[in-house]
């Protein structure tokens, strides 16, 4: 009887820690895919903003070179929407977040749980379109705009300590190209 209950309590020792480590990584599992989902939100906004407005060339004082951490939009009426990292007014544990700012005032937008350590564009093409040359008769490029967002975040909630790294890209051209 001594060794029936001690192969019990053996098997059950195994099985309860199956258990536990099957149910630690179902949770970092829903960790990361809920961080990924925020994520994907934030970057749809992004999109649609930049799907709906033009890009304002005039906000960069040199020509655009590369990348840069700062997205200048502008609509019909002239306002104008920046989407940017910030380390200010950002939740609890995170030192960098993405804020917009629409003609002055700034919104955070990425989620409360989430640590931003990389958001930049990718702004085609690197001189602006819309500005025509009246002694060439041409306008400075006849590319369409378009930009890439690319951003790397991590989920800074408590017990996901190791979870992965979220990394999203997405390139948008813009529905608003007067020529």
């Amino acid at each position: 009887m001594l060794v029936v209950m001690a192969l019990f309590m053996t098997l059950m020792l195994v099985v309860s820690d199956i258990f536990l480590s099957v149910s630690m990584v179902q949770r970092k599992t829903l960790a990361m895919e809920q961080g990924a989902k925020e994520m994907q939100f934030v970057i749809e906004q992004i999109a649609q903003a930049v799907r709906l407005n033009k890009i304002n060339y005039s906000h960069y004082n040199l020509s655009l070179v590369g990348t840069t951490e700062e997205l200048a939009l502008i609509d019909r009426d002239q306002k104008e929407t920046i989407f940017s990292l910030t380390s200010t007014n950002c939740a609890v544990g995170a030192t960098k977040c993405i804020k917009r700012s629409v003609a002055g005032v700034e919104t955070i937008i990425s989620p409360d749980n989430i640590e931003i350590e990389k958001f930049y564009f990718l702004i085609l093409p690197l001189v602006d379109p819309y500005s025509y040359d009246e002694i060439a008769k041409k306008f400075s490029s006849d590319e369409a705009p378009m930009v890439s967002v690319y951003l790397v975040a991590k989920d800074i909630t408590a017990g996901a300590d190791d979870v992965k790294k979220i990394v999203l890209q997405t390139s948008v051209t813009p529905r608003y190209y007067e020529r």
